[in-house]
């Protein structure tokens, strides 16, 4: 990951008024994220390289994140710059990052005992609003975008799939296909978060805030309900997985029907949204992997991921009926 020099992080800081000695460094990947406070607020900075992110993509997630928490959404809410806008653009040294500011978040990423009935309602209430919203939310102008599914990379299966791996790369194939097929009609299809897992929220008090919207995208919303469900229940760590699958659904629909139903065709095919988010991460892991010693528990995720790809087991053991009758 290429950092900015000083001098870029000074101006991408001095765009949004922030004194750059202020800044904190907290992490990069894709993007390169520093925190810092102002009259007693936390906020978060984010440098997107520019030549892994488009501008006009960027602008996309701002506008539909401000807009979100504009008519109530749980997210974390942008910042405009000194001269209003919600993303700037510094060069540095022939290469450009696009900068954007946030309000921080508090709160922990829940896990294990916190993901109760309560939370998992919560959860799916909150998704069910980001997806009502969405239906309503138009970007500023045709130059402003948010990629369809099938243009973001982590759909991409077959790029990352070893190419020894026939079977799997057979199976996301498949699926591509099956997915191509699929009504794109406005009752199952808009913009989603795309990556609603446990550890894209923050829980404080009792409430909960959706983080990184990297990868929100027009996509069946269903995916969404697929995402949230699998990570919940791998987050949740239950004794019984199988059981905790059911209760932790019911909970999830229950939360997002009062705000968004979605009708039971689509809730019948989240087994094939469960399925593609285990091809996804399973590419993903697969290419990362490649010529690399795994640990024992590496090599187990990618077991796991890779059982329901190549046979016909259900992912969480639930059924199509399962989801329109729990």
């Amino acid at each position: 990951m290429t950092q900015p020099s000083p001098a870029a992080l000074r101006q991408a800081a001095a765009a949004f008024g922030i004194d750059a000695a202020r800044l904190a460094f907290v992490r990069d990947s894709v993007n390169v994220i520093y925190e810092f406070a102002r009259q007693d607020q936390s906020y978060m900075l984010r440098l997107s390289p520019g030549a892994l992110r488009d501008h006009s993509l960027i602008l996309g997630e701002m506008e539909w994140m401000a807009y979100l928490a504009a008519h109530g959404g749980r997210v974390s809410q942008p910042v405009r710059s000194a001269r209003g806008a919600l993303v700037e653009t510094v060069e540095d040294g022939g290469e450009a990052f696009h900068v954007a500011v946030f309000h921080k978040a508090p709160g922990v990423h829940p896990e294990g005992d916190l993901l109760n009935a309560s939370l998992l309602h919560q959860m799916g209430q909150a998704l069910g609003q980001m997806h009502r919203l969405g239906r309503d939310f138009r970007l500023a102008s045709p130059q402003v975008r948010r990629l369809h599914w099938h243009e973001l990379e982590v759909f991409d299966l077959l790029t990352y799939v070893p190419p020894g791996e026939t079977l799997v790369r057979s199976e996301c194939k498949k699926m591509l296909e099956t997915l191509r097929a699929l009504p794109v009609d406005e009752d199952g299809y808009g913009l989603i978060h795309a990556d609603p897992e446990p550890w894209n929220i923050l829980l404080h008090e009792g409430t909960l805030t959706f983080i990184d919207f990297d990868e929100a995208c027009y996509c069946w919303y269903a995916f969404d309900l697929a995402v949230a469900l699998l990570y919940a229940v791998l987050a949740a760590e239950p004794a019984d997985a199988h059981s905790f699958a059911h209760s932790a659904w019911r909970s999830l629909y229950a939360g997002y029907a009062a705000e968004h139903p979605l009708a039971p065709v689509w809730l019948e095919r989240m087994p094939l949204f469960l399925r593609l988010r285990m091809m996804e991460d399973y590419a993903f892991h697969a290419s990362q992997s490649q010529g690399v010693d795994l640990e024992e528990r590496e090599r187990g995720w990618l077991s796991y991921l890779r059982r329901p790809i190549i046979t016909s087991e259900f992912v969480l053991g639930m059924r199509p009926e399962d989801f329109v009758t729990s």
